[in-house]
């Protein structure tokens, strides 16, 4: 059978449909394709969610009576949508056959509006892949169960029901079967996070099992907001917790999630009180971005390109940050976006706090210049980090965003206006957020000394140090040094205002009351020795010291304690940059390589003192020009 030829589209506005022909089961898959406008087929076809898994294992199809060869997953999945429509004709659209990916010009075309492919179809079909094990329709089942148990009184109060919890235990022997669900291919791909943020109706297919999409976000959301629920749902489970954040940051950023259909889902996103701070499209294309990095692609540059649906990822004046260019380089797509950040004003001041490197050779440089993001993620480490400075937080380290100045210069040298104003001079191990967990289960063992919490080892390694480096003539306060030890730990609770020290200290004391009260008896519940605001308390200074995680403590030559980057160290410079959130870890670059004056961007920084703009006030009488490499 001769092969099928795609003819061009007349324009980008054009999409090419599926017609997904009836057919028993034995039968091969046919279908037609054609071109339509995109403006006149709204609603009138389904959309294909799914992994394109083995590209060297292929099936051969017929296409307008030619033969065409498409991966075994986009087959099965074709088999099992024409098997739910006997004796009708279906219309789709899929990427590996509605797209020619040998064209690249019109790959960059159908990628810049793939976003509106997915909010025009009727249905968004996720194809998870067979049912191997013959699991799908009792986890499904379950995944439904657990749901209408936690809602029930859903209709007499304005939030879900946690008070049911015990009942759960009667499936805790069926529990196993969420981890299988959760770890399929289809969860871990950066395409599929914006296919079904953009559907107005979204459907899980396992074999021939099928389920709202919605269902499993919502048992996420149960299990975030209420630890009897996570203990009934078998323990910590990294991928609903996962789930629960695309909710929060990614998929309601889309403004679809109301058109699901599910009245708990609209509940976690108002509140019992009503709106919730987080309004569709707030936030940064830079949070999705930095949580796409957990994600897998076989295209690094889709890391970028996946999320171009999001209203976030348009400027000031609402045109696309980065158009779609398979013909570029990584690198080059890289430094082409961070420009464009640079010169959005709701992005700017947080560009290079998601500067994350994964090693020294990226301190220095070795693979690209220090201040780009690497979006992409090499595999070896999927865990995702929180940044210091992020919208809403009120940071304003380098001043007001008006004062940001920048110039690229060779592609490789960011020029801004700022000012160093200290220097490291210790620096911790790097920090474990479990280590500070309340739960001692998390605590890594070599950490934890026998006779006193992980906490307290490491007021007195900071102590210490801070007692050996602050000279004779620095006065000492043993109370207010705890207060900013502790104070940094939490980089100030993430909040948009200083907490006074007074309130500080009742949270932290409940903290360590906490842990003593673990210690002493791991079996009983705090609630028996503590009251629930105490035990809140407590709660929500564990949930902050987050952003220690994989960062260390450091003490400045000024005395100042900070939380640095892991690969901070001793000699390193402490700078504010102008319109810049947070201050900056710097490390000055081999004069002999690069010439005098150069400087690498190790990573943000949070220094109690400095967040508001206390040094940035006479920025403009003492700033130097900072160029890093």
């Amino acid at each position: 059978m001769e092969p099928f030829k795609y003819p061009d589209l007349p324009s980008e506005d054009y999409i090419r449909i599926i017609e997904l022909l009836p057919g028993e089961p034995a039968d091969e898959i046919k279908f037609n394709l054609t071109v339509e406008l995109r403006t006149h087929c709204k609603e009138s076809y389904d959309a294909i969610s799914y992994v394109w898994g083995d590209k060297r294992k292929l099936r051969s199809i017929v296409c307008c009576n030619k033969a065409m060869k498409i991966t075994e997953n986009l087959y099965s999945a074709l088999e099992t949508i024409r098997a739910k429509h006997p004796g009708k004709s279906t219309r789709l659209w899929a990427d590996a056959i509605s797209i020619d990916q040998e064209n690249i010009q019109e790959k960059n075309h159908q990628v810049k509006n793939m976003g509106l492919v997915y909010r025009n179809a009727g249905l968004v079909h996720i194809w998870l892949g067979a049912d191997s094990d013959g699991i799908a329709k009792d986890t499904f089942r379950l995944v439904q169960e657990y749901n209408t148990l936690l809602h029930l009184p859903k209709l007499f109060s304005p939030g879900p029901d946690t008070s049911t919890v015990d009942e759960l235990s009667a499936y805790l022997l069926e529990v196993n079967k969420l981890g299988p669900l959760l770890r399929l291919p289809w969860f871990k791909r950066v395409w599929v996070v914006q296919e079904v943020a953009l559907a107005r109706n979204a459907r899980l297919h396992w074999g021939q099992a099928s389920l709202d999409f919605a269902e499993i976000v919502e048992l996420a959301c149960y299990y975030s907001r209420n630890p009897h629920v996570t203990k009934w749902l078998g323990g910590p489970n990294d991928e609903l917790l996962f789930l629960r954040l695309l909710f929060q940051c990614v998929y309601r950023t889309y403004g679809r999630t109301a058109l699901w259909g599910d009245p708990q889902l609209k509940w976690f996103f108002k509140g019992p009180k009503g709106p919730s701070k987080h309004a569709v499209h707030s936030g940064l294309f830079l949070d999705i971005l930095i949580i796409s990095k957990v994600l897998l692609a076989s295209d690094a540059r889709d890391h970028i390109y996946a999320f171009l649906g999001n209203l976030l990822a348009r400027d000031d004046r609402g045109k696309l940050l980065i158009e779609p260019d398979y013909g570029k380089t990584e690198q080059q797509i890289s430094l082409d976006l961070t420009e464009a950040l640079l010169q959005c004003t709701r992005e700017a001041p947080y560009v290079l706090c998601f500067v994350q490197h994964s090693s020294v050779d990226d301190v220095t440089g070795a693979s690209g210049p220090s201040w780009l993001h690497n979006w992409n993620n090499d595999g070896t480490d999927r865990k995702l980090i929180f940044t210091i400075g992020n919208i809403g937080l009120n940071y304003e380290a380098g001043g007001r965003v008006d004062s940001l100045q920048f110039k690229i210069q060779e592609n490789r040298i960011l020029l801004t206006p700022g000012l160093i104003f200290d220097e490291l001079c210790w620096t911790s191990e790097i920090l474990k957020s479990g280590d500070l967990a309340l739960d001692l289960n998390g605590q890594d063992e070599n950490s934890v000394q026998p006779q006193q919490p992980y906490i307290q080892v490491l007021l007195d390694e900071v102590t210490l140090a801070y007692q050996q480096y602050r000279g004779a003539e620095r006065t000492w306060d043993p109370v207010q040094h705890k207060n900013d030890f502790s104070y940094t730990l939490v980089t100030g609770y993430n909040n948009k205002e200083d907490i006074s020290q007074k309130s500080h200290a009742s949270i932290f004391n409940a903290y360590c009351h906490f842990l003593e009260i673990r210690r002493a008896e791991p079996q009983l519940p705090a609630d028996y020795v503590m009251s629930s605001k105490q035990a809140k308390k407590a709660r929500r200074f564990e949930r902050d010291t987050q952003n220690c995680d994989g960062r260390r403590l450091g003490i400045l030559k000024s005395g100042k304690l900070a939380l640095i980057p892991k690969f901070a160290q001793n000699g390193d410079a402490c700078a504010i940059l102008a319109g810049m959130a947070t201050p900056f870890i710097l490390r000055r670059a081999d004069a002999n390589l690069h010439g005098e004056g150069y400087h690498h961007l190790v990573g943000e920084a949070y220094v109690r003192g400095v967040m508001r703009g206390e040094l940035a006030v006479n920025l403009d009488e003492v700033k130097m020009d900072i160029r890093l490499i």
